[in-house]
């Protein structure tokens, strides 16, 4: 709300203008919902890479895959501050199989849940291989490697990119800076946009324009939930 009563003052200069300008909240909120998905989804593959360590151990010593999520579970309670997104995951997943829940159903539920298509993969892979048999430790050691690799190939992207960003968050403040200044230090000068019907629609062009522009740039610059540029 303090982003649209600035930029109702910054753009038309009229407390009635708030109401339609609240319209784009809705867009606003999805935009950070948007943003929160995605650093859930990096934060999931960090820790996913460290968990599938351990379920590989464990299977590769012999223990059966209700046993080796249960191990996870554990080792994750000893440092719950590293693994937020999984912990309360794998905590679900192994109150299921309390409740006699079965072990393919679980996982299915898991990948259900899932933002990452990776973990949903690895998930569907793993109730097939419960329902007809198959090597465990290699599923998930070759999971591992995959998982792996694409966060190295994220992190190059990230690296390359990141000038880019720097220059994208500029570019963003830039503008409504530009226009703070001018109302601030030559109000006179900019009464013409403001004081009549010309003035209002470009710059209610104008920022429609701005709009489409950094939502343009943002979408360009980030990396999706598959590994590839949006």
């Amino acid at each position: 709300m303090l982003i649209v009563c600035a930029g109702t003052w910054l753009c038309w200069r009229n407390p009635w203008m708030m109401l339609p300008a609240s319209l784009f909240l809705p867009f606003f909120i999805r935009s950070r919902q948007k943003q929160k998905k995605h650093r859930m989804w990096l934060q999931q593959q960090a820790e996913f890479k460290n968990v599938m360590d351990i379920l590989y151990s464990s299977t590769a010593a012999g223990s059966t895959l209700p046993k080796a999520f249960r191990d996870a579970a554990g080792q994750m309670r000893l440092a719950p501050e590293r693994f937020p997104v999984l912990l309360p995951e794998f905590e679900r997943i192994c109150g299921q199989l309390d409740r006699n829940v079965s072990m393919a159903a679980a996982l299915t539920s898991f990948g259900e849940r899932s933002v990452d298509g990776d973990i949903r993969d690895f998930a569907r892979i793993l109730t097939l291989s419960v329902r007809s048999g198959g090597d465990l430790p290699a599923i998930i050691k070759k999971t591992k490697d995959t998982i792996v690799m694409r966060m190295e190939t994220n992190l190059e992207i990230d690296t390359m990119l990141a000038a880019r960003k720097g220059e994208l968050r500029i570019m963003t403040v830039v503008p409504p800076a530009i226009i703070l200044y001018l109302n601030l230090t030559s109000p006179d000068y900019m009464d013409v946009l403001y004081s009549s019907l010309k003035g209002a629609v470009l710059m209610t062009a104008a920022l429609g324009v701005y709009i489409a522009a950094v939502a343009a740039g943002r979408k360009i610059l980030r990396v999706d939930e598959d590994g590839g540029m949006l």
